[in-house]
């Protein structure tokens, strides 16, 4: 870096030379204070990288788009506390491959066939975790599943589910094709869950969510589990694991 490089060059000039071109101490005096000047060129080159933060992380008025990495641990999301009377998660894509949910808390990625958690887009420190009520987030995720996008009236995100990653937007480009999964009203012959509405996913099996837990006072998200049926068979998966 140029501001690096100026201050070691300062700390590099011996006083030496500076006595002797000027052996009586007064005539640089009087133009050069050698500790001002370096003093005056840390102020710039603090000046330099506060101003090169501020680019970054756009606080400068301008409105740019920014990539925020929001995701935490399966294990540490498992171990918080399920609240009740808090929904579960609601199913917004399914296929053979994954599961896309989402609660209060963000947005979740389940990989069927690794059996884990391989996204997470995190709501809360971005305050989005309004999902009911006035003016709460909506989401919707693409006919593939690939991109979710989740937004109120003031702002646009965009979650990428293969990268993991959540990118903020000034406006949504592009054409956009929603994932319209069906949904299973509550009592439908074809539930299989009895806290959580079911889902048809795109290849035709029934998803949906329960929870599983000895009676303990303290239900954790840990406790949540992936029901998938295919065919006739249902299968559980640990989301939090």
């Amino acid at each position: 870096m140029k501001e690096d490089r100026i201050l070691d060059l300062l700390g590099e000039v011996d006083e030496k030379y500076i006595r002797e071109a000027d052996p009586e101490g007064q005539g640089m005096s009087k133009f050069f204070d050698w500790r001002k000047l370096a003093a005056i060129a840390v102020c710039l080159f603090l000046v330099l990288a506060v101003g090169r933060i501020a680019a970054n992380l756009n606080l400068t008025g301008h409105s740019s788009n920014s990539i925020l990495h929001l995701s935490v641990a399966a294990a540490e999301l498992g171990m918080e506390e399920y609240m009740t009377g808090v929904s579960l998660p609601d199913i917004v894509y399914a296929d053979a491959g994954k599961v896309i949910m989402y609660d209060f808390r963000g947005i979740y990625v389940y990989n069927i066939v690794k059996e884990e958690l391989t996204g997470f887009s995190d709501f809360r420190p971005i305050d989005m975790t309004l999902i009911q009520g006035s003016d709460p987030t909506q989401v919707l995720a693409d006919k593939d599943g690939k991109t979710v996008r989740f937004f109120n009236s003031e702002k646009k995100f965009v979650y990428d589910t293969e990268k993991n990653e959540t990118l903020k937007v000034d406006e949504y480009e592009g054409q956009f094709d929603e994932c319209n999964i069906q949904r299973l009203p509550y009592g439908d012959g074809d539930s299989i869950s009895d806290v959580q509405l079911t889902y048809i996913g795109s290849n035709g099996n029934a998803v949906s969510l329960d929870l599983r837990y000895d009676g303990q006072d303290v239900v954790r998200y840990k406790d949540l589990v992936l029901l998938i049926k295919d065919k006739d068979k249902i299968r559980e998966y640990e989301i939090f694991k």
